[in-house]
């Protein structure tokens, strides 16, 4: 949805919309799935921009990073920011420079039009976890074997004969030492 920012408004804008956007869109990594996207928000006039505030729903589904298995999560976020149209925008080329605290809720726009799709994409991407989880306590893949441990806690140590991940590079290892001894065997004789 676009947003003509008019300095003229006397009475706040508030709108809802609801967004299909596909994992790739916001990340093509981690994200997996995602709903439709449920947006409000209320952009009222505060001297010298506007004050946007919006709240973002939606379902996201991400892999686990110990078993690998498909998890679900409801997330529901809130966000104020405030918008500057116009070019005060700071000169990014010009120096690389820290960021005070209150210039993190500042967002310049170029023009007079405010995309609220790009402002809920941002969101979502914050709203991704570095390391996502199943559950707190997942016992992830077994080392030896791959079996999820979290559906079978004890699967190489019930005795089950499982083949080592490393058997095959030590048949290998094993092979050319071999085969090393026998050259070097024909060698000093």
């Amino acid at each position: 949805m676009q947003i003509h920012l008019d300095h003229e408004q006397s009475e706040p804008l508030v709108w809802q919309e609801v967004l299909g956007l596909r994992p790739q869109d916001i990340d093509p990594v981690t994200l997996l799935d995602v709903s439709e996207v449920r947006c409000s928000g209320r952009l009222d006039l505060a001297d010298p921009g506007f004050r946007l505030q919006m709240e973002i729903a939606y379902e996201q589904t991400l892999s686990c990073i110990r078993c690998l298995s498909e998890t679900r999560a409801p997330v529901r976020t809130e966000t104020e920011l405030m918008i500057l149209p116009g070019s005060d925008a700071p000169d990014a080329a010009a120096s690389e420079r820290e960021l005070l605290a209150d210039e993190l809720s500042v967002l310049y726009v170029a023009g007079e039009t405010l995309e609220t799709e790009a402002l809920v994409v941002d969101q979502m991407i914050f709203e991704i976890p570095m390391k996502p989880l199943c559950r707190p306590e997942c016992l992830g893949l077994c080392p030896n074997c791959g079996t999820d441990r979290n559906s079978e806690p004890n699967c190489c140590d019930a005795g089950a004969s499982k083949v080592s991940r490393w058997a095959e590079l030590a048949s290998l290892r094993d092979q050319f030492q071999n085969e090393s001894r026998q050259t070097q065997g024909k060698n000093d004789g």
